[in-house]
């Protein structure tokens, strides 16, 4: 049989429908690059069968009866493994059981978290002074001692306000002079200080 000169045809371009559209068989750009890749490899004449090409792993029952081969798994090989899977199992199933958090745990979370949030100052009307201190950490029954710097000529005419994860909370308020103050509350926590004085 005689070869047709190799005809070396690149592979059609995207754009190359595979079905034409007219007769809804092979096209012709395709055709052409399937004729000439069976060209190439020897149309058919090659020694290779198709039971070389379809060499594949040896079934499973000769693997389990060749226990002279090297690295075949035994016995106890297969035992170990199946073991081990056992117990993965079981960790897995116990993960899988732990129960979430209470929740009260996840509400005592969110609390905390909301105390962190900046409050921004209240608005001052003319005339008034301001001091404003975010994220204080008061310790209960402990003075806690704020040096606002308002030089205040009447040290009882100021107002003070001090919350707790934005709720006005009662404290106890001993002036010390005309730039700061005591404050007392009843329990530890983080609060928001406001001195108002004129």
């Amino acid at each position: 049989m005689t070869l047709s000169p190799l005809n070396i045809t690149n592979i059609p371009a995207a754009r190359v429908p595979f079905i034409d559209e007219r007769t809804g068989l092979l096209s012709r750009e395709w055709y052409l690059f399937f004729l000439n890749l069976y060209t190439l490899v020897g149309q058919g004449s090659n020694a290779v069968s198709l039971d070389e090409v379809q060499i594949g792993p040896p079934p499973l029952n000769d693997v389990a009866s060749s226990a002279d081969t090297p690295g075949a798994p035994t016995d106890a090989d297969v035992s170990a493994l199946v073991s081990q899977f056992a117990e993965m199992a079981k960790e897995l199933e116990a993960l899988a059981l732990d129960p979430p958090p209470p929740l009260s745990q996840i509400t005592d979370l969110q609390s905390q978290i909301d105390g962190l949030k900046l409050t921004p100052p209240p608005a001052v009307p003319e005339g008034v002074r301001l001091y404003f201190l975010d994220s204080a950490s008061l310790v209960a029954a402990t003075p806690f001692l704020v040096t606002h710097g308002l030089n205040l000529q009447n040290q009882d005419s100021c107002v003070v306000s001090v919350k707790v994860a934005n709720v006005e909370v009662a404290v106890t308020v001993e002036t010390v002079d005309a730039n700061s103050l005591n404050v007392t509350y009843a329990s530890t926590d983080t609060a928001t200080i406001t001195v108002l004085g004129s």
